[in-house]
């Protein structure tokens, strides 16, 4: 696994499919010497290389390609699995690694927020919802940071958001 951390500093508009719509933005406002706080993301790559270690992409393709969006029962039922699924993948130790270097590297006293954001949601020509995301706030809770920020997607399939992904 290669290194799954982008700050800020770094990101720009053109990086939506790696960073997500928000940290794209975030590293737009930070290279205009906006006021906006240090900060990192973790890339969709880990997420993905995270499935692929786990061995769950294709138990997820699998329930995508069976569920019905016409029928609402299925649907929830389907969505629920693959968000028990992605919920039961751990967080790589490589990657562990990098995200607590990073936070780390935000200074003993930083205050984060840590936000998990399916980019699915952020490339064009797909739907969006806010309640397709799901935000958390934690004060120098390591485990919060790696847990929330490390391959822990549950809420991209949430039971409309399958449909569209």
């Amino acid at each position: 696994m290669g290194e799954h951390i982008l700050w800020f500093d770094k990101l720009q508009k053109t990086d939506v499919a790696a960073a997500g719509g928000k940290g794209a933005n975030l590293g737009e406002l930070t290279r205009a010497a906006l006021p906006v706080p240090p900060g990192f993301v973790v890339t969709a790559d880990a997420y993905l290389a995270a499935l692929e270690s786990a061995g769950v992409r294709p138990k997820l393709a699998a329930l995508m390609a069976g569920a019905d969006p016409d029928d609402s029962t299925a649907l929830a039922a389907a969505s629920e699995q693959m968000r028990q699924l992605v919920g039961s993948v751990p967080v790589p130790p490589v990657l562990h690694a990098q995200i607590l270097r990073a936070y780390h590297r935000l200074g003993k006293d930083a205050a984060v927020a840590v936000r998990s954001s399916a980019t699915v949601e952020d490339t064009e020509g797909t739907a969006s919802s806010r309640d397709n995301r799901r935000s958390s706030a934690a004060r120098q809770v390591e485990s919060a940071v790696v847990e929330r920020g490390g391959a822990r997607g549950r809420g991209t399939w949430r039971d409309g958001v399958a449909v569209f992904a």
